[in-house]
């Protein structure tokens, strides 16, 4: 079924009536033709009370809606979102007629974008960077583009030049791998989605409910995310973090025992939390510090030229993660020096947001992520010439 999405595009280029290039970000209207499929040809693999997911050609997928109906419409029509909303992770209704996040197609490569623009970003103002400007109000009385999601790049060939090609080329291969994630079941869209998960967060007190696992660097430490089959270990995490907030004397909620629901025992629920969560801790943290060193090059004297190299390390790693996380590189080996360097900066807030007791919050998080680290086993790929030892 050809389908028409909007997705982010981000890339470097010359507006035309300024001195340097900038960077751009705005929809690209992307065509897909999406594979039609029958429901004889899926099974639901999870199902509460109104939601459920379907098991196809070994993915997990979520149903979207039929074509022209609002759920389609708000899913393949927006590229960007609010930013409450676009970094929420999708969430799984937890009592019946609990309202459910309706989720846009580009949601992953949006988050993505804008924390590489962070991460290159210098010292200058996070989200301001952007041309055409993020929030087009004054345009408003001309008649002019009311949100970012009516700008596309069809709309701007004329007044742009000097285009980065390989960041645009490498923008729409992301468009057709996250395009790829979508079949038609019965004349319904469905999206490949992550598989869900117990999130354990920080809302004046610990709470537990469902959701799904972002597909991108969530930026609020106070959420974790565990495996449904890992519910002990959730909930031990729960009041070791309940202990340290404000409310400490309160009991943790946990909305996700409202909810009766099932799931097969199956692969595809399964996920590695805790390189998940070393991994997401390491290149938040070490995002934070690379860029305050760009601003300010007292840093790297302060924290020592091993652990600064760890720090860049990890920038470089933020920026390499796609919208997949299982594909993001291993962060185990830099997991100490990032977290010491982001301890001995003073902790200076950046995109990471870590929840009140911040210094209390702060360093559960760093021993949780280098003790995780310190648990890994050790893996390394046999080689023919080995022998044994007498």
């Amino acid at each position: 079924m050809k389908t028409v999405i909007r997705y982010p595009i981000l890339f470097r280029a010359h507006p035309g009536r300024t001195e340097k290039p900038k960077d751009v970000l705005v929809p690209y209207l992307h065509e897909h033709d999406v594979p039609e499929i029958s429901e004889a040809e899926t099974h639901i693999a999870f199902r509460s009370q109104k939601y459920a997911l379907v098991e196809y050609d070994g993915r997990l997928f979520s149903k979207v809606g039929k074509p022209g109906s609002n759920s389609a419409e708000a899913c393949f029509g927006h590229a960007f979102e609010k930013e409450e909303l676009r970094r929420r992770p999708w969430w799984i209704p937890t009592i019946e007629g609990d309202k459910v996040y309706i989720r846009y197609a580009g949601q992953p490569l949006d988050n993505l974008a804008y924390y590489r623009l962070y991460l290159d970003g210098g010292d200058k103002a996070r989200e301001t960077m952007i041309w055409p400007a993020l929030t087009p109000d004054y345009q408003r009385h001309l008649g002019g583009p009311r949100s970012r999601n009516e700008f596309t790049f069809q709309g701007l060939v004329d007044k742009i030049r000097d285009i980065n090609g390989v960041q645009f080329d490498a923008g729409r291969e992301e468009h057709r791998a996250e395009a790829e994630r979508l079949i038609v079941i019965d004349g319904s869209y469905w999206i490949e989605t992550t598989p869900p998960a117990i999130c354990v967060a920080h809302e004046g007190r610990m709470i537990v409910e469902l959701s799904h696992l972002p597909n991108w660097l969530d930026h609020d430490l106070g959420r974790q995310y565990f495996p449904l089959t890992a519910k002990d270990e959730a909930i031990e995490y729960a009041r070791r973090a309940q202990a340290i907030t404000q409310r400490s004397e309160e009991p943790v909620r946990n909305f996700a025992d409202w909810t009766d629901f099932r799931f097969d025992d199956n692969p595809l629920f399964a996920f590695d939390y805790e390189g998940y969560s070393l991994k997401r801790t390491t290149f938040l943290l070490g995002g934070d510090i690379a860029r305050a060193m760009t601003g300010n090059g007292e840093i790297e004297g302060k924290i020592g030229s091993a652990r600064a190299r760890a720090v860049l390390s990890a920038k470089e790693g933020a920026r390499s993660c796609g919208a997949d996380y299982r594909t993001w590189p291993d962060a185990s080996d830099l997991v100490h020096d990032v977290t010491d360097a982001w301890k001995m900066t003073g902790r200076k807030p950046g995109w990471t947001e870590i929840p009140p007791k911040r210094h209390e919050f702060g360093t559960m998080i760093c021993e949780r992520a280098a003790q995780m680290a310190d648990s890994m086993p050790i893996s390394v790929s046999a080689r023919s010439t080995w022998t044994t030892s007498p």
